[in-house]
């Protein structure tokens, strides 16, 4: 079968939002899927064509870098070849171009496939307007898909905007795929813990993630020799970073900036935690796959109140649910979490493993794509 999927961003920018197609596009091509993927092109050293993990990857110029992605106006012109010799299109949302080319997938008599990640939030005064528009961009985009996937029922339920297209609607949890751990580096960290409790978090360092509640509740929190440990990028001189390491400072909280990690380092971390806290406030953040990786660790997770943010923890039982933007109530889930030992068992462990299964994953969507045709 071969797939077009639409994408404003690619490797070697793998956000969030860009790695669950990537994850997709990299199983379903070792299943015998032939995938092109259609992105932009972000960067001037980046190839104009190029394959990644047996998928090839066509990044397109832009006019005009605007927020949320890309002007250009001559896209549709550009992948019309690549539509019609496709059995299919997948359209990773949100996004401006991708309408160009489900109008193309129509007219062409394709079968088409919508990703709905999240909302789009720039925020302030002018992002609001960009905000509107790409969100309605999303919302034909929406119409004329054959099929919509999206993570979780409880998120999609939360909003007007798919919810309405509930018959086409198909819940796949995110891909998951299993963390190596790396011996040496997980010595390392073990050594460097000692007997200190190391409460986790793992992601980029931005507003949207509700940081610095976080730094309040471990300065609430009754815990023993707390230690904040991050893993994920942070430049110094942004100025959310700053803001967070000035909080950290002043609530005098031990802290360990390990940056970003991958693959055995990023094992050796999960591996090492006590506990993952996942403290986000804001409406981009609909899932968390971090979580699912630390319960595969067996480790118990505190994540906020939102919809979807919520589910691993709820179908799980590992760990605990805590009101967004709530520095009290995130400070009382961590000490239940960390002074009682029956959060996690294997039992649950074993459930965990279950429904975060990457093969289950590329399964369903199988089942989807031949479904289509």
């Amino acid at each position: 079968m071969k797939i077009s999927l639409i994408s404003t961003y690619w490797s070697p920018n793998v956000t969030g939002i860009v790695k669950y197609p990537y994850r997709l596009v990299k199983h379903l091509s070792e299943e015998g899927f032939k995938i092109k993927v259609l992105t932009a092109k972000f960067k001037r050293d980046l190839p104009a064509n190029e394959t990644i993990d047996r998928a090839e990857v066509r990044r397109l110029s832009g006019l005009m870098k605007i927020p949320g992605g890309f002007l250009m106006p001559f896209y549709p012109f550009r992948i019309y070849r690549d539509i019609k010799n496709s059995d299919a299109v997948v359209v990773n949302l949100p996004n401006f171009e991708g309408l160009s080319a489900l109008i193309l997938a129509r007219l062409l008599k394709k079968k088409t496939v919508s990703i709905y990640n999240c909302d789009y939030g720039i925020g302030g005064p002018a992002g609001k307007m960009f905000d509107w528009l790409l969100n309605a961009f999303v919302f034909f985009q929406l119409a004329l898909s054959d099929r919509i996937v999206t993570h979780t029922r409880d998120f999609a339920q939360s909003k007007k905007s798919i919810s309405r297209f509930n018959e086409r609607l198909i819940y796949i949890l995110p891909p998951i795929e299993p963390v190596p751990v790396d011996e040496e580096k997980f010595e390392e960290l073990k050594n460097r813990k000692g007997g200190n409790i190391w409460i986790g978090y793992s992601g980029r360092i931005i507003s949207e993630k509700g940081i610095e509640h976080l730094i309040d509740a471990v300065a609430q929190a009754n815990l023993k020799d707390p230690v904040l440990v991050f893993a994920g990028l942070h430049s110094a001189e942004d100025p959310y970073s700053k803001k967070i390491i000035n909080r950290l400072v002043e609530k005098d909280i031990r802290h360990i900036f390990l940056g970003k990690l991958s693959g055995g380092a990023l094992g050796a971390f999960y591996k090492n935690i006590d506990c993952l806290v996942l403290p986000s406030i804001g409406k981009t953040e609909v899932f968390g796959m971090v979580q699912a990786e630390a319960m595969l660790f067996g480790k118990p997770v505190i994540a906020t109140d939102l919809p979807g943010v919520r589910v691993p923890v709820q179908i799980t039982g590992m760990g605990k649910i805590a009101k967004a933007g709530n520095s009290k109530d995130l400070a009382d889930k961590m000490e239940q979490v960390l002074n009682s030992g029956d959060i996690v068992n294997d039992e649950k462990r074993e459930y965990a493993s279950k429904i975060f299964d990457i093969n289950l994953f590329v399964r369903e969507w199988k089942a989807l794509l031949h479904d289509l045709r």
